[in-house]
């Protein structure tokens, strides 16, 4: 049997929807595939079973052996070395700044922290961009007592 065959064949199975009815995980309501513009056969294949183009990535490049200009700063808002105190707040920014992007999902707590123990993963490189009024991985708030 040939790949495309193959893709074909569990392309025709309802196997993707029948695990999204039969589990009781919160998992989203959609199947998604992706490929490459010149991947004109798995295109055709994909739109054969159904599958309709529904967004394009764009690629962004810069040449770094030219001068990059220094951007001006956004009034108010300070860098932070990356660190534990900024887990849970980075990890609450990114999934606000993705809830409504296309077939993005929320990231866990513990897929979030387990991105800690990648290789890839250098806080020593990481900063974040903080507004006003938040310190340490918390807002602040004024309680009032009486």
């Amino acid at each position: 049997m040939t790949a495309s065959a193959q893709r074909c064949w569990h392309g025709r199975r309802p196997g993707g929807l029948q695990h999204l009815a039969a589990s009781d995980a919160p998992l989203p309501e959609w199947l998604t595939a992706g490929a490459q513009d010149h991947a004109t056969p798995t295109i055709r294949l994909l739109e054969e079973h159904g599958y309709e183009r529904a967004r394009w990535c764009l690629e962004l490049e810069l040449d770094l052996r030219a001068p990059v200009a220094e951007p001006p700063p956004a009034q108010g808002v300070r860098l932070v070395p990356y660190g534990e105190e900024w887990t849970e707040r980075a990890k609450s920014a990114m999934n606000d700044s993705f809830r409504d992007h296309w077939a993005s999902q929320p990231v866990t707590s513990a897929k979030w922290v387990s991105g800690h123990r990648l290789e890839a993963f250098r806080p020593d490189l990481s900063l974040l961009a903080v507004t006003p009024g938040t310190h340490e991985g918390e807002r602040r708030r004024r309680v009032r007592l009486r």
